[in-house]
């Protein structure tokens, strides 16, 4: 009875032991498994961080060849930007040998221009045979007879009105020196509508330009003051016909006119301008050679009578911006 009572006792011992090592081994894999879900919560967390990188690393690789692209893209602009650059002074250098030559044209043309006004007013006859003797060429033998018609027509130094138009040797130079800095068409006539009216005393003046509508177009214009303004919008929106009008008959007409009473003649231009306080005009050709290119007119609001020094001034100064044309439309 002891023997087996101490067997008992024994196998409850082991019994105990054994519930306490399987208590410990359970809690043991418990950890284990909470380990474990930590573990695949990090390799998950890993793997998450993996594709981001690696997502990145893509997005770092289309940047690189954005950039590899950019950079190929702006090699080609900068070898283009060179050679325009090329392009450009090879430009400036033929634009400057052009200003040179047109200088020393104009400078000639005024020397002689001076020269003659400084001369005593030859004989009608001798006028004559000077013309008939002139250069055969048509581009220069218009310029020679004008000069020498302007040479009879001279009467002292100075081209003065008594109304405030004029037009003085220094006038004349400064338009010069403004023509022998531009080398397109129009940009001469913007400077040469500006000298003209600065210099000048003139209220308005304007270039026109023939074309092949039959109708004259405005291809520079300029006004004294602010009061104006409503005329020069008109002035650019006008598109006078030609059609045997008066701005026509001036165009064609072999020297200047003169109107001294624009409100008095039938031109619905020149009646625009009467109604904007304007009284006489002066209507100037401009020719290259034997051909008119355009009409330069001229409008102030005082009332002025025909001056010859005026005349033999501006007519040599229109010959000095045809000239000047022709060279440009030779590209000179």
């Amino acid at each position: 009875m002891d023997k087996a009572e101490g067997e008992i006792e024994q196998w409850r011992t082991r019994a105990l032991e054994a519930e306490t090592e399987l208590a410990r081994g359970t809690a043991r894999v418990e950890g284990l498994d909470t380990e474990l879900a930590r573990g695949q919560s990090r390799v998950e967390q890993l793997e998450a961080e993996l594709r981001l990188a690696g997502e990145r690393a893509e997005a770092a690789e289309r940047e690189v060849q954005l950039g590899q692209a950019r950079v190929a893209e702006l090699e080609s602009e900068v070898e283009f930007g060179q050679a325009r650059v090329v392009e450009l002074e090879s430009e400036v250098e033929s634009d400057r040998a052009k200003a040179g030559e047109a200088d020393a044209a104009t400078a000639e043309l005024e020397d002689q221009i001076e020269e003659r006004e400084s001369e005593p007013a030859p004989a009608a006859k001798a006028e004559d045979t000077e013309a008939d003797d002139g250069d055969d060429d048509p581009e220069t033998a218009m310029p020679a007879a004008e000069l020498a018609r302007l040479d009879a027509v001279s009467d002292g130094p100075h081209a003065q009105n008594g109304s405030g138009v004029s037009w003085q040797p220094t006038a004349k130079r400064t338009l010069a020196a403004s023509l022998a800095r531009e080398s397109v068409w129009r940009n001469v006539l913007k400077e040469t509508v500006q000298v003209l009216g600065s210099e000048g005393g003139w209220d308005t003046v304007t270039a026109w330009l023939p074309d092949e509508s039959d109708r004259l177009g405005c291809a520079a214009t300029w006004t004294a003051h602010r009061g104006l303004d409503r005329f020069e919008a008109l002035t650019w929106d006008a598109a006078p016909k030609r059609n045997g009008t008066l701005l026509d008959q001036a165009l064609q007409a072999p020297h200047l006119t003169w109107l001294t009473d624009i409100d008095a003649v039938d031109d619905e231009r020149l009646q625009t301008a009467a109604a904007h306080g304007m009284s006489s005009a002066l209507l100037l050709p401009v020719r290259n050679g034997a051909s008119t290119i355009g009409l330069l007119e001229l409008l102030t609001h005082d009332s002025i009578e025909p001056d010859a020094q005026i005349a033999l001034s501006l007519e040599a100064s229109a010959l000095q911006l045809g000239r000047f044309g022709h060279l440009l439309s030779l590209g000179k």
